[in-house]
């Protein structure tokens, strides 16, 4: 019996992925603290993991690259990788507008860090509506 061919489009990857997952969760409770509030602690986490999942997308493919035979099958859930990493990117976004500046873009284009971040999520934004299966096929590109 073959680990993993039951579930879906996780078939080479599926413990790396519970791993990744689990280690991810004592890493974001260690740095934000579960006492100090939902809104700071769902920032906190979502962002770090965010950022976390965006940096395994980008370095799965150069790690293909370098060894396909061990990496290579990890190529498939690159994209569904960058898919989460901007649901996580999503949410927060969401609450720290909605937590700390109320929805005021004024104050996120007067600092310049602020700022940085808005526009790499804008920038986000494309990249996660043209990844699913229909846009790819709209491009003319194969799934």
């Amino acid at each position: 019996m073959r680990l993993g061919n039951e579930f879906g489009f996780m078939k080479a990857s599926s413990i790396l992925s519970l791993g990744i997952l689990i280690c991810l969760i004592l890493i974001g409770n260690y740095y934000t603290g579960i006492g100090s509030g939902f809104n700071s602690w769902i920032i906190r986490f979502s962002g770090i993991f965010a950022f976390f999942l965006l940096s395994l997308s980008l370095v799965i493919g150069p790690l293909a690259v370098f060894d396909f035979g061990r990496f290579g099958s990890l190529i498939k859930s690159r994209r569904y990788v960058g898919i989460a990493s901007f649901v996580f990117l999503a949410v927060h976004f969401f609450f720290v507008m909605d937590a700390y500046f109320g929805w005021e873009f004024a104050t996120v284009i007067s600092n310049f860090d602020l700022l940085s971040g808005f526009i790499a999520t804008v920038i986000c934004v494309p990249l996660f509506l043209t990844s699913c299966d229909y846009a790819i096929k709209l491009f003319g590109m194969k799934t």
